[in-house]
């Protein structure tokens, strides 16, 4: 190969990049001019409108944060408030059951002294009516203002008995208020002096003067 094409003439001028301006291989590049920039692009113009709702949005999610951290806060003084006052319950609930506790076997023991008071107290009045005879059956305003004669007069004349000092009589009454025309009439307690077999115990139930009339043992509430 020849050497002659790695050599220029001296009449030939060189560009820039060392070739010569004559050779055809040589392209020339355009020269590219800078345009000043006068106003913002639309591309940039939406990431900021973006930027700035992103940064809006950021905002409010942190006050929401501090909105939820003051109520977990505030759950929290009131969890505490609660555990306080539970553990505060707890222990009055604890001494309340020691109390209970010794206070059990008293109640026990009182419960079974009222009971025994309460059939002594029953024995007793039933061993004081023992000398008593409860009578029905007669109507109001039967016997006047005398209701002691009245019932004499019903020993004599349904019973066949004379009221000596054999059935001498303690005291007699009806018993309660007076009751209205159309309602049953009241019982009458009759208490004899000495406590002997009475004859109107024997017959329960007798006729005198239209009216049934009843004797009866005047027993104590609760055995009735």
């Amino acid at each position: 190969m020849s050497q002659k094409s790695h050599y220029f003439t001296r009449n030939q001028p060189l560009n820039s990049r060392g070739k010569s301006a004559a050779d055809p291989q040589v392209k020339l590049q355009p020269k590219m001019v800078e345009t000043p920039v006068t106003s913002k692009s639309p591309h940039t113009e939406n990431v900021a409108a973006e930027l700035t709702n992103i940064r809006a949005i950021l905002q409010i999610l942190a006050k929401d944060m501090n909105e939820v951290k003051n109520g977990v806060g505030s759950l929290n003084e009131t969890v505490n408030n609660l555990g306080g006052r539970i553990t505060e319950a707890e222990e009055r609930i604890s001494r309340l059951e020691d109390e209970e506790a010794k206070a059990s076997p008293i109640m026990e023991n009182l419960v079974r002294q009222n009971q025994q008071l309460r059939e002594k107290v029953t024995a007793l009045e039933g061993f004081s009516r023992r000398q008593n005879i409860r009578i029905s059956g007669i109507r109001e305003g039967t016997e006047g203002r005398d209701l002691e004669g009245c019932f004499k007069t019903l020993l004599s004349e349904a019973l066949d008995i004379e009221a000596d000092a054999w059935y001498e009589i303690d005291r007699i009454h009806r018993v309660g208020p007076a009751p209205a025309n159309d309602l049953r009439p009241r019982h009458i307690i009759v208490r004899f002096v000495r406590d002997k077999e009475k004859e109107g115990r024997k017959k329960k139930l007798i006729t005198w003067r239209d009216m049934r009339v009843c004797f009866f043992q005047d027993y104590a509430q609760e055995i009735r």
